[in-house]
C-alpha cells in the first residue's frame, strides 16, 4: 500500500460516502504484517483517508491483550475512545483429544488417522460415500501434506478415486502458494462433499465458511494456543459431536 497508488485518490472521491471500515479477522493485521503481509502494517493509513467520516470495527475470534495493543497502533486508535466487546469464546460443543505420536504398523499412519482411513473406505466401498465425516488433517509441515496425501491415496486404493470422474480425487491439498486452479477445484470439491479429506497448512482456515466439517485431526502440535483454536473452530458451532485430535 504506497501513497503512489491511486487507491488513495479512490477512496477519497467516495470519503463521504462510506460509513464503515471493517477488518475481519483483525488478529492477522498485527500478527501476519510483521513478517509475512507487510502491507498489512499500512492499513491505519484508511482512517487517515477517510478522515474520521467512518467507524471502525475490527472482529475477530483470536486476540489476546497484547495483540489487542499491537491492533490498536496499526489502526492508529486510542483504547479510550474504543468500545471493546468480548464474549466468551468457549466452545462446549468441542471436546480435545491428545494421542500419543505413534504410528500404525500398516504404512506409517498415526493410529487416530488409521481410524479414520478404514471408516473412509468402509463408507464408500458400500456405497454411502455421502456418511463419511468429512475432515481436515492439519500438517505443520509442508513436506507432510504431500506425504501423506501419497500415503493416504495409497491406502485408500480405489476409495481416494471419485467413482463418478476417475480423474478427479476424494482426498484435497491445500497450501499457501498452490496455484489458483488447483485451489479453486480443492475448495469447491470440499465445499460440495465430493472430496472427503482436506491435507493442509495453516493456510486453511481464515475466510473457510464450511459448516459441515466433522473431524479436525492435526499432525504435530500448534505454533500457539490461538493458532490451535482458529484451526479448531472449523467446526460448526451447532455441531455437538466435535473432536478434534492432536
Amino acid at each position: 500500500m504506497s501513497t503512489k497508488l491511486p487507491w488513495k485518490e479512490w477512496i477519497s472521491a467516495y470519503a463521504k460516502r462510506l460509513c464503515l471500515l471493517t477488518f475481519d479477522e483483525a488478529h492477522v493485521v498485527p500478527q501476519w504484517g510483521k513478517d509475512f503481509r507487510h502491507v498489512y502494517l499500512e492499513v491505519g493509513m484508511l482512517r487517515s483517508v477517510l478522515r474520521g467520516n467512518a467507524c471502525t470495527l475490527a472482529l475477530t475470534a483470536t486476540l489476546n491483550l497484547e495483540l489487542k495493543e499491537k491492533l490498536l497502533d496499526v489502526l492508529h486508535l486510542e483504547d479510550s475512545e474504543t468500545v471493546c466487546v468480548v464474549r466468551n469464546p468457549d466452545r462446549p460443543n468441542i471436546t480435545l483429544q491428545i494421542w500419543p505420536r505413534r504410528e500404525s504398523q500398516r504404512g506409517k499412519v498415526p493410529l487416530p488417522l488409521q481410524q479414520y482411513v478404514e471408516h473412509f473406505k468402509e463408507k464408500t466401498l458400500s456405497g454411502h460415500f455421502n456418511e463419511i465425516e468429512k475432515s481436515i488433517l492439519y500438517c505443520r509441515e509442508l513436506n507432510d501434506v504431500g506425504r501423506f496425501f501419497v500415503l493416504l491415496r495409497k491406502l485408500l486404493g480405489a476409495a481416494a478415486v471419485d467413482a463418478e470422474d476417475p480423474d478427479d480425487r476424494t482426498i484435497c491439498v491445500y497450501y499457501a502458494g498452490i496455484d489458483l486452479p488447483s485451489e479453486r477445484l480443492a475448495l469447491a470439491r470440499f465445499a460440495e462433499g465430493k472430496a472427503k479429506l482436506m491435507i493442509t497448512t495453516v493456510a486453511f482456515g481464515l475466510g473457510i465458511n464450511i459448516p459441515d466439517v466433522r473431524r479436525v485431526h492435526h499432525y504435530g502440535a500448534p505454533a500457539t494456543v490461538l493458532e490451535y483454536w482458529q484451526e479448531i473452530g472449523r467446526f460448526p458451532i451447532a455441531y455437538s459431536g466435535a473432536y478434534p485430535r492432536l
